[in-house]
């Protein structure tokens, strides 16, 4: 497996500060065309990215850290009445922003996990043929409900026991959940089969 070497991992520590390719060149004693080489690997570039994930996280952490401080030193400028107007303002602007801002977050979190859901219904019924226009086509021939499951069968114990074809009882998917439990619970179902 393709590893970089330590001149190409300086090389990405010093693009991170922001330096040039030319800047870079010279301060890895490599030539300005083998760095741009190495800037378009996708090793280099998934490093690099990896390096910048790594800081962006840091510098949040920290941020995430400070900010009960911050807002503290801000509530005591916006009430403090000696302190001019024009800045109890701003500390009162810089609140409500900040509230604003993890509010915001909160919500892009929210519609990462609708999303996520999204993918792995979509990803469920991928795995039993369901394209969403109608039933799933069922392997044995035998007709479907229009909820796309396949009619329930008779038992020789009379119609109160009911089984699919598969032998689940009636309404009942694989490992024991229901239709219901598909459509209105599917995270549980999606940790169990995924």
């Amino acid at each position: 497996m393709k590893k970089l070497m330590p001149h190409q991992l300086r090389a990405a520590e010093l693009f991170l500060q922001g330096l040039s390719t030319k800047e870079v060149a010279k301060r890895v004693g490599r030539s300005i065309e083998s760095v741009q080489n190495w800037a378009a690997d996708p090793l280099f570039k998934n490093y690099l990215e990896e390096l910048q994930r790594d800081c962006i996280d840091a510098t949040l952490s920290k941020a995430v850290a400070l900010t009960p401080r911050a807002l503290k030193t801000l509530e005591e400028i916006m009430t403090d009445k000696k302190t001019k107007a024009g800045d109890r303002i701003r500390a009162s602007n810089a609140i409500i922003q900040h509230g604003l801002n993890a509010r915001q977050v909160q919500d892009m979190k929210s519609e990462i996990e609708r999303l996520k859901q999204i993918v792995r219904v979509k990803h469920v019924h991928a795995e039993i043929g369901f394209d969403g226009k109608g039933p799933p086509e069922n392997p044995n021939g035998a007709g479907t409900h229009q909820n796309g499951f396949a009619p329930a069968q008779e038992t020789k114990s009379g119609p109160s026991e009911r089984h699919e074809p598969d032998g689940t009882p009636a309404g009942q998917l694989a490992g024991g959940y229901s239709e219901e439990d598909y459509l209105t619970n599917p995270d549980e179902l999606f940790e169990t089969i995924g």
